[in-house]
């Protein structure tokens, strides 16, 4: 909020973000900076700092998409709320193929002699809560 000036703030959010809680609405994304998370509601400047960072408007959908690393030609079906929330709860891509060559690069090393197979029906009890 504080990207915005004053007189463009809606009137509730006027008094700063210090004194009302609400630092990440109505900002901006910066060129030179990592990107705000993506959240399922980036199309709206309101609900984060999901603002361009060079013109007067909120992120479209397909630069959202683009921050998460889909590709131009990726084709998103839904209206624009579905759409925003798609990619907005995404694993993006590229994260998640890095993920996915590190768990088969671990899977390959077998270093205990264990057979590869075992070991994959035994990594979902790595992310079990205790």
């Amino acid at each position: 909020m504080e990207d915005l000036p004053p007189a463009l703030r809606a009137a509730c959010h006027r008094q700063g973000a210090d004194r009302i809680g609400h630092r990440y609405v109505y900002g901006r994304l910066h060129w030179d900076q990592p990107s705000a998370t993506i959240t399922a509601r980036f199309d709206s400047f309101t609900r984060g700092k999901f603002g361009h960072p060079g013109e007067a408007r909120n992120l479209t959908l397909r630069e959202g998409a683009r921050i998460q690393t889909f590709p131009d030609n990726f084709q998103f079906l839904g209206s624009q709320e579905e759409i925003a929330a798609q990619i907005g709860n995404a694993v993006p891509p590229r994260l998640g193929a890095a993920l996915g060559k590190a768990i088969a690069a671990a899977l390959r090393s077998d270093t205990d002699g264990q057979l590869v197979q075992s070991k994959i029906r035994t990594a979902p009890s790595l992310f079990a809560l205790r």
